[in-house]
Formats: structure tokens, sequence, C-alpha cells
């Protein structure tokens, strides 16, 4: 289960039933992903618009080929 709520100040809080929950914010050029212990990244839209492609892609892709690129 998903729950996605817009705080007062613009960031969407992510929680999926577990313990943490990031919040993401939208700035001018760039998207801010902060996880439950504070820790955040900064990265480009662009950058921020391909993680559900890496997703997919990663899901698809068996767990010997992702070990490999270890």
């Amino acid at each position: 289960m998903s729950n996605l709520q817009r705080l007062a100040n613009g960031a969407i809080v992510m929680c999926c039933g577990g313990k943490g929950c990031p919040t993401l914010r939208l700035n001018e050029e760039t998207v801010e992903i902060t996880d439950d212990h504070g820790g955040m990244i900064s990265i480009s839209k662009d950058e921020a618009e391909l993680i559900k492609v890496a997703l997919d892609q990663a899901k698809t892709t068996g767990l010997s080929e992702r070990l490999s690129d270890l």
C-alpha cells in the first residue's frame, strides 16, 4: 500500500506502510529526496524522470546479471 501526501511546504511524503517515509521536493532545476534518517540527494529533473525506467529495468534484470555488474 502506498500513500502520497503533500505537506504545507510543498514536499511530497512517500509512505508505503513501512517505518521510512522519504520526502520529495521539486525545486527550480533539481529534485531533492530526503530519507527518514535525514540523508538527502539532489538530482536533476531529467535524472529524476529516469527513476521509474531504472526501477522497471532492475525488476526485469536477473539477479546474476545485477551481481556481475558489481
